[in-house]
């Protein structure tokens, strides 16, 4: 009860037993770990729920070199309901290597009293554990390593406003995002009444996309695709919030079969060559389709209902379709916001359906045109089809 707020600035080392005796003290306002490796499961925890910490206690990791924070080590700590202030800065977060189960449940990590540390880039990071993240805010996470396995539920709801993911494989990420919620923010209408619109940024940097990677994940609602990037079938079905999405570096050859499919609210594709921030805009971009597209695989976007094939979306455009080799059957069925002419004047192959329920104009060179499977590539487009 003697202690002095100067004497409970505590500087604690690795030894378990030196922890243990320094924490056994009521009321701690300030810890600063100065040397370790691993965060011991439930370390702060149990002494939260102990009330040993003061509502306004600093922690202050920054010189760790921490590889692995045990499960449930900091369970609701990190919150500003909590009143908890924290530097972890750079190098805790680039040599952490494994994150356990509950590690970081409901943390806030916005809160960071020293450079506002919102984004988290875990450079040598191999596993996540289930729930690790459930509930957590913060900006920005960067994923970038050969190997890494996230178990379920990872980032369930989590807000977290951008993933920056680099791996030689992406697989399954729907544990990843998870969440209903992602990130918010307060927008107003017209009139003044405000509302919360909820979304994920998905960076992806280089890697090869599993099946249906990020498969009827709620809350993406932009997508940037780097060059070495490999896209794969279903990779973002039924992404129903998804709304754009940004090629850049290069050309993209192949869109999948089923990538985009029933993505209701996406607009357009976008392409760039050169480019300075990530933000999404006309002027810096290339909105035609088809710009850089060699081959769109089977039901692609179908039912994409917004989507349309050039920034200016009029009637009169001509879309070149001459770098196309292949159209999928139903690839772009129920694509109501196409519009203008798609000319084919080169050796291509259009499967059936394909442009079925579309307000299109067709023109084609039969000797060049392959139609697939029953011969129904152009059937039901409510428009001209035009042979030559």
């Amino acid at each position: 009860d003697s202690i002095t707020p100067i004497e409970r600035m505590f500087y604690l080392d690795s030894e378990p037993y030196e922890c243990n005796s320094v924490l056994q003290y009521p009321t701690i306002e300030s810890i600063k770990i100065n040397e370790a490796t691993t965060i011991c499961n439930s370390f702060f925890r149990r002494y939260k729920y102990e009330n040993l910490f003061a509502n306004n206690i600093n922690i202050d990791l920054s010189q760790c070199n921490i590889t692995e924070v045990g499960m449930y080590s900091f369970d609701s700590l990190l919150h500003y309901e909590n009143h908890a202030n924290y530097v972890f800065g750079d190098n805790f977060y680039n040599n952490l290597e494994v994150i356990q189960d509950h590690a970081f449940i409901n943390c806030d990590f916005r809160s960071d009293i020293n450079n506002d540390h919102s984004s988290m880039n875990l450079e040598k990071i191999t596993g996540i554990g289930a729930n690790a993240f459930t509930g957590a805010t913060l900006k920005e996470i960067i994923i970038n390593t050969e190997c890494i396995f996230i178990m379920d539920n990872a980032f369930a709801d989590a807000k977290i406003q951008k993933y920056v993911i680099s791996a030689d494989s992406i697989f399954d990420f729907s544990s990843l995002i998870g969440g209903k919620y992602a990130y918010y923010e307060t927008y107003y209408d017209t009139v003044g009444n405000s509302y919360e619109r909820y979304y994920t940024s998905i960076e992806l940097v280089g890697g090869t996309l599993g099946t249906a990677s990020f498969k009827g994940i709620s809350g993406i609602v932009d997508v940037i695709i780097h060059k070495n990037v490999v896209l794969a079938e279903e990779a973002f079905s039924n992404c129903f919030d998804l709304e754009e999405v940004l090629f850049v570096d290069g050309y993209i050859g192949e869109i999948p079969s089923r990538c985009f499919e029933n993505c209701k609210k996406l607009v357009g594709l976008h392409y760039t060559f050169n480019r300075s921030d990530l933000e999404f805009s006309a002027k810096n971009t290339n909105n035609e389709l088809v710009y850089a597209l060699t081959k769109i695989g089977d039901y692609a976007f179908s039912n994409c209902i917004m989507l349309i094939n050039h920034q200016d979306n009029t009637t009169t455009h001509e879309s070149n379709m001459e770098n196309i080799t292949y159209i999928g059957k139903r690839a772009f069925e129920n694509c109501f916001g196409f519009k203008g002419l798609f000319k084919f004047n080169h050796n291509i192959e259009i499967g059936d359906y394909a442009f079925a329920n579309t307000i299109i104009n067709i023109e084609y060179t039969a000797t060049n045109v392959t139609l697939s499977g029953e011969g129904f590539g152009f059937k039901d487009i409510h428009g001209s089809v035009t042979v030559h």
